[in-house]
């Protein structure tokens, strides 16, 4: 299995990042990483989309949420069992008045290795400009 994690620490608490992170339809206003974002409900189960930056190319993505727990987790995957299996998303951690916050992806089954390689280094630099913008985006509205 492959994995791609980033992460950064957010000056604002859980509450405040989670605000920011699980209001899916509005990532397109503070970031050029994951848009198009929607999310039909917010609970295990519910579908996910969005359009994820590799390099210059956008990939869509449909999924379905594997967990939604307000201030700690966001991730939403696909698993086809040997042929697929890919996870992305978020965990939030309190840490002092501040959040860390981790973003990663997990690829495995015979194509999430096959397509890992090619995507590692392109998908980590956008991770973590994701949550720089992320980290922008929380901190200007908690002041």
């Amino acid at each position: 299995m492959g994995e791609v994690r980033v992460h950064n620490t957010i000056d604002a608490s859980p509450d405040q990042v989670w605000s920011v992170l699980s209001d899916v339809g509005r990532w397109a206003e503070w970031n050029e990483v994951i848009v198009d974002g929607r999310c039909d409900r917010g609970e295990v189960g519910a579908v996910l989309s969005c359009r994820v930056a590799v390099g210059p190319t956008w990939f869509p993505v449909k999924s379905r949420l594997v967990s939604w727990t307000p201030g700690e987790s966001l991730i939403w995957g696909e698993d086809r069992g040997w042929l697929a299996r890919i996870h992305h998303g978020f965990s939030l951690k309190a840490e002092g008045g501040r959040t860390r916050v981790d973003h990663f992806e997990r690829f495995g089954g015979l194509i999430g290795r096959a397509v890992f390689p090619a995507v590692r280094g392109s998908l980590t630099r956008n991770y973590a400009r994701f949550l720089e913008s992320l980290k922008d985006r929380v901190e200007r509205e908690a002041r």
